[in-house]
């Protein structure tokens, strides 16, 4: 006889990325259904957009001769307990 029952559920649930979460959200508010384009593949470009405005903000900062890391990065202010991940980061693993 073959046990069909669900295993018991075994260790800590992994966290979810921001990603996921943009993609639960674009999806409980139905906004995949304005530009027919599917929940995951917004998710992926808004994140996109957001690693690309970073680097913007970088490079103005270098060009108006300021030090491009953010301020808390600058002055060691501990903003949590995760360390800062770019979205590709995050989306690599």
């Amino acid at each position: 006889m073959i046990d069909d029952s669900p295993e018991p559920y075994v260790g800590q649930k992994k966290e979810e990325s921001f990603t996921d979460k943009l993609r639960c959200l674009i999806n409980s508010e139905s906004m995949e259904g304005i530009s027919n384009t599917p929940d995951f593949i917004l998710a992926q470009y808004m994140n996109s957009c957001l690693e690309v405005f970073v680097e913007a903000v970088q490079q103005r900062e270098t060009w108006h001769g300021r030090d491009p890391r953010p301020s808390h990065t600058r002055y060691g202010v501990e903003l949590s307990n995760k360390p800062f991940k770019l979205a590709s980061e995050a989306l690599a693993g």
